[in-house]
């Protein structure tokens, strides 16, 4: 169970990453550079967790 959620973790942050970046909201305008860090942890952290399981 927690093994999926490992990899379930790094797509929300990508996926919330981009729902910011993309919204036409004024409200989240401020957001953006945490719109690109979260993308970016995303990615990395699912990368990490793929060379981790396959590495073994």
């Amino acid at each position: 169970m927690i093994h999926y959620l490992q990899y379930i973790l790094p797509i929300v942050f990508i996926v919330l990453g981009l729902v910011i970046k993309y919204s036409k909201d004024p409200r989240w305008d401020s957001s953006r550079k945490m719109a690109n860090i979260l993308i970016i942890l995303g990615i990395l952290t699912l990368l990490g967790r793929i060379f981790i399981d396959y590495s073994e």
